[in-house]
């Protein structure tokens, strides 16, 4: 299987990585991981420095743009090295992102090659912000997170992201809301009716 490692800067056709970051502490010894969580609910930072990758690019690269949140280039990177752990795709956003980490005590490095660059514009960077803005208390809005997800997969393969993707994905949960709680309940939850809806 293949892993997904995305950056904003050019490393290269090869990149070897040998540091890791601190990231939300899991408890290992469960499969799969689950999040610690600390006192008042507060999750705690990882005791060991590990390396974070996704299940696709598709996924590597929306990770990537959550956390730089530029337009610009992104370079996808792709290695076969198997990780160690895979958290839950119940906890956080990990299921969207599809979240697997190797424990860089336990690795001297990893290697990547490239495996693609595409170009991100700022309508992306906006699709992916509402997609955790909207979430309410959950981390990330799944019908959002995934339209963007599927849009990035068409950029990734052709280079052209689509946009109505995400707007049909908003129309498709107000509507939803909409058959379950009434039009005028809808308009206040979402503050008006989405372009393009019709009640017919």
């Amino acid at each position: 299987m293949s892993y997904f490692w995305t950056t904003f800067e050019d490393r290269g056709k090869e990149v070897t990585v040998q540091q890791g970051g601190r990231y939300e502490a899991l408890n290992r010894d469960t499969n799969p991981a689950t999040v610690k969580r600390g006192s008042r609910g507060i999750t705690p930072s990882s005791d060991i420095p590990e390396l974070c990758v996704s299940g696709s690019a598709r996924a590597s690269l929306f990770a990537k743009i959550q956390s730089v949140q530029r337009s610009g280039k992104y370079h996808i990177y792709e290695t076969t090295e198997e990780p160690d752990v895979k958290p839950s795709r119940a906890d956080l956003d990990f299921g969207i992102i599809e979240e697997f980490r190797y424990n860089m005590k336990k690795h001297d490095k990893v290697t990547f090659s490239k495996h693609q660059v595409v170009n991100v514009r700022s309508i992306i960077i906006e699709h992916i912000q509402h997609s955790y803005e909207s979430a309410g208390k959950n981390n990330v809005n799944r019908k959002y997170a995934e339209a963007v997800k599927n849009a990035l997969a068409n950029l990734i393969g052709n280079g052209t992201y689509p946009e109505e993707a995400f707007r049909q994905a908003k129309l498709e949960e107000f509507k939803e809301f909409a058959d379950a709680y009434g039009i005028e309940q809808a308009k206040k939850a979402y503050d008006g009716v989405p372009e393009g809806y019709s009640d017919e």
